[in-house]
């Protein structure tokens, strides 16, 4: 052992910053549980005003509130899974609790910002803010509305941006290279011998993949963020519409796509606990993570098929990379993580349980992703609620699934408080039938071409909403079951510092 990693080794051990890391990553948690809990109502607010169960006068608050829902969402797919990748990586390397303690500081205040933004300004743009909406509202709301909401994006922005960075830091100190944390060395040699340095792991892998492609599309956003910030103030100022857009799109998809790849590198980690089985690199694996590098890149043009000054040839360079960037979630994740428990003996406690049900939303919501980016099928479906069908499928019931059995797996070890496996078994249900009942009336409305983003209803379709709103309340029904039994762990003895219920299994950080 070197030097170097022996004094990382005594930081990683020292029992004040484990105090730190621990308490730490559950304030993140239970922040992140409230927030997902008040977003996920104001989702089922929507769909009562869109039923017209709560009458006309309500719809004035249908946009704002939509804002608040979507740009709230949008974040915690990112933040969420970051705050778990913190945890799991601070305890390889040593991650800075300081920077980490500023960046939750810094999305509190963030938070604060777009409740200022939405429910005192009436800001209702949409999460995506498209270019030149925010400043042409028709007296709907005020131009200075938009400055919080803009400062609350780059806070997200910057928060992932700085964590990304820190890890390709702490990475190659430790890994040697990118291309080591990549593994590259395993497309030579499948079985690559060991020489004495350390060797990457999924989770490393999915993160670094995170890394490399959450970079270039932070500065470009914040490219997009200071043109917006001067026509706010010069407002003879003005940009390119078609370029604004882009610059969205490029930020916007890549944002959630690095929320959903953090939440893989969760499942890499935390699956094989309970299935007491290890989920090894691959060659396959390495091909898949690096086509999704490059994929990401370009995929989010499929966003553009409907603007026609946009050049021919992005147009094609979507519709192939949104196919390509498919290849890791088809193949490395979903079918390694189907093999990986088959025949394993799994005890299917709430954990796995929430786990696999978001594998189950990143494969239906990634196959309406994949038909809605064929641009042919985009022809009928574009800004429909196919769209919000597919992003909920992947969101709601994939990345969020995956939170929860983080939850489910992390607060019993990190408090040494347990929680109830019969009230998880209860929640995983409503949340189940409930959110699937949302996703599958969004898709159903973008059938019959119900478009997105409109607070009324086709008339004749505001049935529709109501069995949305129906399932919406069964998953809310699921959520405050969770959240009473979080509140009722706090009067529960301290025990081990692992759940008693849940299976032994390795560490949740392997070296």
């Amino acid at each position: 052992m070197t030097t170097m990693q022996a004094t990382s080794e005594s930081v990683l051990r020292d029992p004040a910053r484990v105090r730190t890391v621990n308490r730490l990553t559950v304030l993140w948690v239970l922040t992140g549980f409230t927030l997902l809990l008040i977003l996920g109502l104001a989702g089922l607010l929507m769909r009562a005003m869109q039923s017209g169960i709560l009458g006309n006068a309500a719809l004035t608050w249908f946009y704002p509130i939509l804002t608040l829902h979507g740009i709230g969402m949008v974040a915690l797919v990112a933040l969420v899974p970051l705050a778990g990748c913190w945890y799991i990586f601070a305890q390889r390397v040593p991650m800075s609790t300081r920077l980490w303690a500023v960046c939750y500081g810094a999305t509190v205040l963030a938070v604060v910002l777009v409740l200022v933004s939405t429910l005192i300004g009436k800001f209702g743009t949409g999460w995506t803010f498209l270019y030149p909406l925010p400043y042409n509202s028709t007296g709907a709301w005020e131009v200075w509305s938009f400055v919080p909401f803009l400062l609350a994006v780059t806070i997200v922005v910057l928060v992932v941006l700085a964590i990304d960075i820190e890890f390709l830091w702490r990475g190659i100190r430790k890994y040697g290279s990118i291309g080591r944390m990549y593994g590259l060395e395993f497309l030579a040699d499948p079985h690559p011998a060991d020489d004495g340095r350390p060797r990457t792991d999924l989770a490393t892998i999915a993160m670094t993949t995170t890394a490399l492609t959450w970079i270039p599309a932070a500065l470009l956003g914040a490219v997009l963020v200071v043109l917006e910030l001067i026509q706010v103030f010069v407002p003879g100022f003005s940009i390119s519409a078609l370029l604004a857009k882009n610059l969205t799109f490029f930020a916007g998809h890549m944002l959630v796509n690095v929320g959903l790849y953090m939440a893989a590198a969760l499942l890499y980690v935390i699956l094989p606990v309970y299935a007491k089985r290890p989920w090894r690199v691959a060659r396959y694996v390495v091909i898949g993570w690096l086509a999704t590098t490059v994929a990401l890149w370009f995929a989010f043009y499929h966003h553009l098929y409907q603007d026609f000054a946009q050049p021919d040839a992005t147009q094609v360079i979507g519709q192939v990379f949104s196919y390509v960037s498919a290849f890791p979630a088809l193949l490395v994740t979903l079918f390694g993580g189907v093999m990986l428990v088959w025949r394993s003996g799994i005890r299917w406690s709430t954990a796995p349980i929430f786990l696999y049900m978001g594998m189950a939303g990143w494969a239906i919501g990634g196959t309406g992703a994949i038909l809605d980016s064929t641009a042919g099928i985009n022809q009928f479906m574009h800004n429909t609620l196919w769209v919000a069908g597919h992003f909920h499928g992947i969101m709601a019931m994939g990345v969020m699934m995956f939170f929860l059995g983080t939850l489910y797996y992390a607060y019993p070890v990190l408090t040494g408080r347990a929680l109830s496996e019969r009230i998880g078994h209860a929640a995983a249900a409503f949340i189940g039938v409930g959110g699937w009942t949302v996703v599958l009336v969004f898709f159903l409305s973008g059938v019959v071409s119900e478009p997105r983003r409109y607070a009324v209803q086709l008339p004749g379709t505001e049935w529709l909403a109501l069995v949305g709103m129906l399932g919406a309340v069964l998953v809310a029904i699921g959520g405050l079951l969770i959240a009473g039994d979080l509140i009722r762990s706090v009067r529960r003895p301290v025990s081990s510092p692992t759940e008693p219920e849940r299976q032994p299994g390795p560490a949740p950080a392997p070296a």
